[in-house]
């Protein structure tokens, strides 16, 4: 009655181990393109980041190439019946003089 219980426990542990053995080599060998890409997904990701340009100097140490903001406006030139009072309003915007924009 042992012997036969003591088979049992052979042939249980024997499956469970060749089992085992058998996803260990489904994952490392069958499947190890993907789960080398799952784990280089959670350590490294790509992230965009803008660089800032970097000084232009001349030889006294003056910038010569700065970056600053600008707007920008555009209009259609055959389409302006009042060219002075869309320049006058272009000029408002952007803090000039409407004689420079109506130009």
């Amino acid at each position: 009655m042992a012997m036969g219980r003591l088979r049992w426990v052979i042939v249980f542990g024997a499956l469970a181990w060749l089992s085992l053995s058998a996803r260990l080599i489904q994952i490392q060998v069958y499947k190890h393109e993907e789960y080398s890409n799952r784990a280089r997904g959670q350590y490294q990701r790509r992230v965009e980041l803008k660089a800032s340009r970097g000084r232009v100097l001349d030889s006294r140490g003056n910038d010569l190439a700065v970056d600053i903001q600008a707007t920008s406006f555009y209009a259609y030139p055959d389409q302006i019946q009042t060219p002075a009072r869309v320049a006058a309003q272009f000029a408002a915007l952007g803090g000039g003089r409407a004689e420079s924009v109506e130009r």
